[in-house]
C-alpha cells in the first residue's frame, strides 16, 4: 500500500539493525474533496520506517503508521491506540492503514471497498460496515458514539485522528 512521506531527505547513512529510519511529516493539510475542497485544518501525522528484528537477530524493516494517538504496524498488524495494543485482521489492518493514509479526508464507501477488497462492486456494503464496527471498538473510547471513524452520511468514512 503507497504511503506518502515527505521530509525524508533522499539519501540514508548506513545503520545498526534495529535502529530507526524515520521521515515525519509533523502535520498534514487535510481538504474534503467531496465537501468543494473545504479546508478542514491541520492533522498532526507522521510515517516511520523501523527495523524490528527477525529470526536469528536479523534486521526487517517494518512500516508504522501513526496519527495522533493510533499506530498502526503494517508488517505485524499490531494497533497501539494510548499504550493498549491489539491485533488485526489483515482486512482491519488495510482498512485502518487506507484511513490512516487520508486523515480528515471523506472516503467513499465505493473507494474504501476498492482499496481493501480490490473490486469494484459495491451492491452489498454490509461487509464494510462490519469491519468499521469492528475497528471502532478497538480504537474508540466508545465504539457507539465514534470520534475517530466518523461516519458521513450518504458517502462514507473520515478518519480523525
Amino acid at each position: 500500500m503507497p504511503v506518502r512521506v515527505s521530509g525524508d531527505g533522499g539519501a540514508r547513512d548506513q545503520q545498526a539493525p534495529g535502529a530507526v529510519i524515520m521521515p515525519v511529516v509533523p502535520s498534514v493539510d487535510v481538504a474534503c474533496g467531496a465537501c468543494g475542497g473545504t479546508r478542514l485544518g491541520k492533522v498532526p501525522t507522521e510515517v516511520r520506517q523501523v527495523g524490528a528484528l527477525g529470526e536469528e537477530g536479523q534486521s526487517h524493516p517494518g512500516r508504522v503508521l501513526r496519527v495522533g494517538n493510533v499506530a498502526l504496524d503494517l508488517e505485524s498488524r499490531e494497533l497501539n491506540v494510548n499504550g493498549v495494543v491489539s491485533v488485526l485482521t489483515p482486512k482491519q489492518c488495510k482498512l485502518l492503514g487506507v484511513f490512516m493514509t487520508s486523515p480528515g479526508e471523506v472516503l467513499t464507501r465505493k473507494h474504501l471497498i476498492k482499496q481493501v477488497w480490490e473490486t469494484d462492486y459495491v451492491g452489498d456494503t454490509r461487509t464494510l460496515d462490519v469491519h468499521v464496527r469492528w475497528l471502532r471498538e478497538k480504537i474508540e473510547e466508545k465504539p457507539s458514539d465514534p470520534q475517530r471513524i466518523i461516519t458521513v452520511r450518504g458517502i462514507g468514512y473520515r478518519f480523525e485522528g
